[in-house]
């Protein structure tokens, strides 16, 4: 296994994100820059409703200039617990609450770049209550069956990369791991 030795360090902060740029020693010893983007780590969603339903959000992204359909998600704030925020997001964006939650493990967003670790959840057992939306969201809910969900992903409809994590570890992996309601 081989390990880098960094040289030196410089960390740009940029609005919420940091950028990390190093100058490291590879294991031939010779000398490569290297840079990545520090973030937050995050949650992902996957609520499941009656009959295999899924609640997927239409969400705008500025950086695609599109509109996305995505799973609920969100960054986990300093101190607290990734199922903590799974809750907090799945009710501000869907307006849902889980009595059933399953650990689906996590992911890497992109390893080559940033450092982000995205934690995956099922939501299942909803009731619904009221949207709370953050002042820059703007989600539009749609409710689909999990079939049309994998038939888009297939398509390259679905794009949301945490989302699209989701849906397999739900669909490839036992579901017996929950995290009971508090």
């Amino acid at each position: 296994m081989s390990n880098w030795h960094v040289l030196q360090r410089e960390t740009i902060k940029a609005d919420r994100f940091e950028v990390v740029v190093e100058r490291v020693q590879l294991p031939n010893q010779s000398e490569a820059p290297f840079s990545y983007v520090k973030m937050k780590h995050g949650v992902c969603i996957l609520p499941i409703l009656e009959h295999n339903q899924v609640i997927c959000i239409k969400q705008y992204r500025h950086i695609f200039q599109t509109w996305e359909y995505e799973l609920p998600a969100g960054g986990i704030e300093e101190g607290d617990q990734p199922i903590d925020t799974a809750k907090k997001e799945l009710l501000e964006e869907t307006g849902y609450k889980a009595a059933q939650w399953v650990d689906l493990g996590y992911i890497y967003a992109s390893v080559g770049s940033t450092d982000e670790v995205i934690h995956l959840f099922a939501a299942k057992d909803l009731t619904k209550h009221e949207q709370q939306l953050e002042e820059s969201e703007e989600i539009e809910i749609e409710v689909v069956d999990l079939d049309e969900l994998k038939k888009w992903i297939a398509e390259g409809a679905f794009r949301h990369s945490a989302g699209i994590a989701a849906v397999g570890r739900y669909v490839f992996r036992s579901v017996d791991d929950q995290v009971p309601e508090e």
